[in-house]
This record gives structure tokens, sequence and C-alpha cells, in this order.
């Protein structure tokens, strides 16, 4: 399971919905946006969670990754789960222009970030608990269990 952004900057909340923090993908790590937004407003960012999530980023990767800049030695996707049809519309895209040549896949918005979250925690959690090559015993709720 991978994460990543597809616009031009990291764009992350900020002291007002018209001053959001932006970062260029690439160049930044996890422990530099940290230190940036402790040293903005530890008190704010800790409360909305960004350091937390910085901290736990840390841990799996240095630095955050755009999708446009895949190509296909970083290897395929199956499925691509994405939480906002702008987005979904830009992963489609860059699929279907074959520019990094990528591999077709799946691709599924989900509008109810809720459910949305619930699903890819029960996907995490079995995808450490299945079989790496099959996945078919991967089960997730149906809308009417979440």
């Amino acid at each position: 399971m991978e994460s990543f952004g597809v616009g031009n900057h990291i764009k992350l909340p900020g002291p007002s919905p018209s001053q959001p923090n932006s970062y260029a993908f690439g160049s930044v790590t996890y422990k530099e946006i940290y230190d940036d937004l402790k040293q903005k407003d530890e008190k704010l960012y800790t409360h909305n969670g960004l350091l937390s999530m910085m901290q736990k980023d840390m841990k799996v990767k240095e630095k955050p990754q755009r999708w446009q800049d895949r190509t296909a030695d970083d290897g395929v996707f199956d499925v691509v789960v994405t939480f906002e049809k702008r987005v979904m519309d830009m992963v489609v895209q860059n699929l279907q222009q074959g520019e990094n040549g990528m591999e077709p896949c799946m691709v599924i918005n989900i509008v109810r970030w809720t459910t949305g979250l619930y699903l890819l925690c029960r996907m995490r959690e079995q995808a450490y608990t299945v079989d790496a090559v099959s996945y078919t015993h991967l089960t997730l709720p149906t809308n009417r269990e979440v």
C-alpha cells in the first residue's frame, strides 16, 4: 500500500482555509515539513493532527510522492483508491495518457471519507495477513455493514 499526491504542490491545512501550507514535491522530506509546521505553530498543528500525521509518515517513507512522477519501473497497482473526484479524474487521465508507462488498473473513488477510511484500514490490516501474491482472501464489508 502506497500513498501519493496528484497536484503540483503538497498542500496542507494552514491557520485558515485561504492560507494553506504548500511544499514542492520531490524536494522536501516529511521531517522538514514536520519541523516547519512545528516552528510555525506547534499548538495548532498538534491540535489538528498534522504533526502526528507527519511523524507517522516519517516512519513509512522519506518524502511525499507525486502520482504523475511514477514509472512502470516503480511497480504496478491492481487498485487505486481516491477520496475526491478531482483526484480520481487526474489519476485516470494520467493512466489513459500512458506517459509514464503505467499499466491500466481499477480506480475507485470513495465519496464518504469515513467509509473510505474504514475500508482502507481494513484493507491494510488484511494485506499484512494474506499472501502477498493472492489477495483473494481480502474481504471488505458491504455498505450495510459500515
